[in-house]
């Protein structure tokens, strides 16, 4: 029988038998133990097995049964020599020790260390009555110069122990054991938490911002972390590891205003640390329609890319959707882009007036008119407004440096002027010194014969 389960596999028949061969030559009487024949077995084992089962290491035990190994070291493995000193550090409850580890008569250094340890004094020949923790050598940490460090842990706080160290063979069986030195632990201090960003949690209306927090005991005990989101749905904690909990803040899912949430820490005597995490979510920006503009298109066919964001801004940076409604569809279509622009198409001659909101994602949105016109492409110049009152603009087909005359009806030049225009940039003269009438525009490019327009100033 095993356990609750009974039958052949489940007695382990060639285990069952190496502990027959074994308890053959070594009996109770000797003072060999249960512990001694468990070690023996164990730390004999052949661990070629993971050669063959990598993907399996540690899964496997300590490796393949070897009898023969067993039976050789309980029938001729020399007692451990004795542990030639130690020293101690002490961290609140925890008392680690850094010892040498000795060797044999044949050279084979010690399987285990043990720390025999109460709160009276004791002879190290006297042991009964004295607690004993085990370490095994090899998982322990190893200093430079060869000497181990092993922790002992779970000790009452602001108490004096009495400890001696002893080295074991591989069958566990003890060394002599040192004089017991006194050693006294300290008071429990609380968990800490650090974060990686220490500065102001303050968030614009549709940001978002994490914050990790690191828990650490300075007296190496394990620490449950909780946290408090005071219910808040744009306020989430995740725990990251046992000593890790991030910090996700959505201001989207909050009013403006300020909050306080908490993380606290607690060690395994029950003493917190809270850590008060506030943070602060400012009023939202809504867009702001900045200016009309005028996009021009050469005739039916033509296309123009308008970026929305040259006509609204945001105080927030925030990405803004946009929704377009034309006066008609006669004159232009639009697609949008991907990347966010629209792109125009001219479809007729003409003028349509477009209205653009723009919308915040937290739902703020600004309304602003931008006019599109598709002129006609076989004239080489356009005048606008037609007839006018304030000012006259000039929009040519083609891009370049014009000279650009304005004669009244009797010849007079009331503008002489070079200035680069083109379909996208107009030129706008001022009619205030000019008097009602007709007048004539004469545009020179220089490519040839210039052309001439006319309006009507009112």
């Amino acid at each position: 029988m095993y356990g609750t389960e009974q039958g052949t596999s489940m007695a382990c028949p060639h285990v069952s038998g190496v502990a027959a061969l074994v308890l053959s030559t070594r009996t109770q009487e000797d003072g060999f133990t249960s512990d001694n024949l468990f070690k023996l077995i164990v730390n004999t084992a052949d661990p070629s097995i993971y050669k063959y089962n990598a993907d399996r290491r540690g899964m496997l035990g300590s490796g393949i049964l070897d009898a023969a190994a067993a039976l050789g070291a309980v029938m001729d493995t020399p007692q451990m020599g004795p542990v030639a000193g130690f020293s101690t550090e002490v961290a609140g409850n925890s008392i680690i020790f850094t010892a040498d580890v000795p060797e044999d008569a044949r050279g084979n250094g010690a399987s285990y260390m043990y720390v025999y340890y109460s709160t009276s004094s004791f002879s190290p020949d006297d042991l009964d009555g004295v607690d004993r923790a085990e370490f095994k050598v090899s998982g322990l940490e190893e200093t430079e110069d060869g000497k181990v460090i092993f922790t002992l842990d779970g000790l009452e706080f602001n108490t004096t122990y009495y400890c001696a160290v002893a080295a074991a063979n591989i069958l566990g069986e003890p060394s002599a054991v040192t004089s017991p030195e006194a050693v006294s632990t300290k008071e429990n201090r609380a968990p800490e938490i650090t974060v990686d960003d220490d500065s102001e949690l303050v968030l614009r209306a549709s940001e978002t911002a994490t914050r990790l927090y690191t828990v650490s005991d300075p007296d190496r005990q394990s620490v449950e972390i909780t946290w408090d989101n005071r219910g808040l749905s744009g306020v989430t904690f995740v725990k990251l590891s046992d000593s890790e909990v991030e910090l996700t803040v959505n201001a989207l899912e909050l009013q403006a205003g300020e909050y306080e949430c908490s993380i606290t820490a607690t060690d395994a005597f029950g003493l917190s640390t809270v850590l008060p995490v506030k943070l602060t979510v400012m009023e939202n920006n809504i867009p702001v329609f900045l200016e009309a503009a005028e996009i021009c298109l050469d005739g039916a066919g033509a296309t123009v890319l308008f970026n929305p964001y040259d006509c609204f801004s945001d105080g927030d940076n925030d990405a803004l959707s946009f929704h377009y409604t034309a006066t008609n569809d006669r004159v232009v279509s639009f697609v949008e882009t991907e990347d966010g622009l629209v792109e125009f198409i001219a479809k007729a001659p003409g003028s349509v007036r477009i209205a653009i909101t723009a919308t915040d994602p937290k739902g703020g949105s600004a309304v602003g008119v931008v006019n599109v016109v598709v002129r006609d492409s076989d004239s080489a110049f356009d005048i606008y407004p037609n007839p006018a009152r304030e000012y006259v603009k000039i929009r040519t087909s083609e891009s370049g440096i014009y000279d650009v005359k304005v004669l009244s009806s009797s010849g007079n030049v009331l503008y002489d002027k070079s200035a680069a225009i083109s379909l996208m940039q107009p030129l706008e003269i001022g009619l205030a010194d000019f008097p009602p009438g007709q007048y004539t525009v004469i545009l020179d490019g220089g490519n040839g014969e210039p052309e001439t327009g006319s309006f009507v100033k009112l």
